[in-house]
């Protein structure tokens, strides 16, 4: 059986992408893996390495300082001293020497941008293939961020173009950012979606009052809209929030207290990603309205968007590009008019349990088909392609 490295960069049990990419080639390949912590799956190797930022103000106060000496760097920035910054990185080094050594290797599949220069560098090495899955768009990530775009911007600008196109297949989460890609870098990209398992689940009967559910993270997300959209929308309207949120932050302790001092606004305690669709199956209508503040919002393909559609939910989204064409499609929700409070409220309260009841029947046919086994089945077929040309190539090495 060949041997597949996954380079990943993450505490891989709460790494539903990553996870997802195990258990579409686990049955077919060995497999070897990094992380900061190991997968809750049996049967793979893992590698782990140190975690090099922990979250204590000693740290935050070396990262700050550090982010300032990047400014002051970055404005004599060359292409050989950004290069030596990657490599110089601790846990990129620590990689690096536990990886090079490994044997038998067959294929690497690397995840994010920090990936992919360790990936490159390894498959030169053991002279085999790689695919890049670069998940979002790396160099506008953080955009918004003061100071970001001038000064990690410029780092992932040139890790991407200095590495990307050296990859044999490459893969992002949404159509918008694989364009991206092409105009930038050149590299064509197709498109693996955050869709998770399919789930054998029903739609529920609507509620006599409304029951609306968001589920995910805090930050950078927009939720401040929830508190007057559900002050407007009333008694007739819950909603129920499952949020994974930093206690030590104030940002986000502030948010949660906001959201708290509402009667129709319901906090629960968070459910691991496997159980999210079981979870909110109970509920109407899945909300998520988030005004893009930077590129990879204004294309996103979120998670929560299939989650939703697994749950036999129907959504209330803003306009966002991609979002809206899975709506249109499958349609099994609503799409604001714009990203404001009183065209999300007239939204919601302009559909009638009829309407409500259609998009959770729709949401059947949208999990049916957009799930976790149509993208294993997009890498499961790029992974054996590339393992094939690498065989007929060896094939006509031998014989010269």
């Amino acid at each position: 059986m060949k041997t597949i490295l996954i380079l990943g960069d993450t505490p891989l049990y709460r790494d539903g992408r990553v996870e997802r990419h195990i258990n579409a080639l686990k049955n077919n390949y060995n497999i070897i893996i990094t992380g900061t912590a190991a997968p809750n799956i049996e049967g793979v190797q893992f590698i782990q390495f140190t975690d090099t930022e922990p979250n204590n103000i000693q740290n935050k106060v070396i990262r700050k300082l550090k982010k300032l000496q990047r400014i002051i760097f970055y404005k004599k920035y060359t292409s050989k001293k950004l290069d030596k910054m990657y490599w110089n990185i601790i846990y990129i080094k620590e990689l690096w020497e536990a990886l090079k050594s490994l044997d038998n290797i067959d294929l690497i599949l690397s995840n994010d941008f920090m990936m992919l220069p360790l990936g490159i560098k390894l498959s030169k090495l053991k002279n085999i293939p790689i695919i890049a899955d670069m998940h979002e768009y790396a160099p506008r990530q953080f955009e918004n961020m003061l100071g970001w775009a001038k000064t990690e911007g410029l780092f992932r600008t040139y890790l991407c173009k200095m590495y990307l196109p050296k990859a044999n297949k490459v893969f992002t989460v949404s159509p918008g950012l694989g364009k991206k890609y092409y105009k930038t870098f050149g590299v064509k990209c197709e498109i693996l979606t955050n869709a998770p398992e399919y789930e054998e689940l029903k739609p529920t009967k609507v509620n006599k009052v409304i029951k609306l559910v968001y589920h995910g993270g805090t930050g950078s997300r927009g939720l401040e809209i929830f508190v007057p959209i559900m002050k407007k929308l009333g008694k007739s309207y819950t909603l129920d929030l499952y949020l994974v949120h930093n206690q030590g932050s104030r940002k986000s302790n502030k948010l949660i207290k906001k959201l708290s001092s509402l009667k129709n606004i319901t906090l629960n305690e968070v459910v691991p990603p496997e159980d999210i669709a079981k979870t909110i199956n109970q509920y109407d209508l899945g909300l998520y309205i988030l005004k893009p503040t930077s590129f990879n919002q204004k294309y996103m393909l979120p998670n929560k968007l299939f989650e939703f559609g697994q749950a036999r939910l129907g959504v209330i989204m803003g306009p966002n590009i991609e979002t809206s064409k899975y709506i249109n499609k499958y349609k099994f929700g609503a799409i604001s008019k714009d990203f404001e409070v009183d065209s999300a409220v007239q939204l919601i309260k302009s559909l009638t349990k009829e309407d409500i009841e259609k998009f959770k029947i729709n949401a059947n046919n949208f999990a049916k088909e957009e799930n976790s086994e149509k993208n294993a089945k997009l890498l499961r077929k790029a992974v054996s392609e590339l393992l094939i040309r690498r065989e007929d190539n060896d094939e006509r090495t031998r014989r010269i």
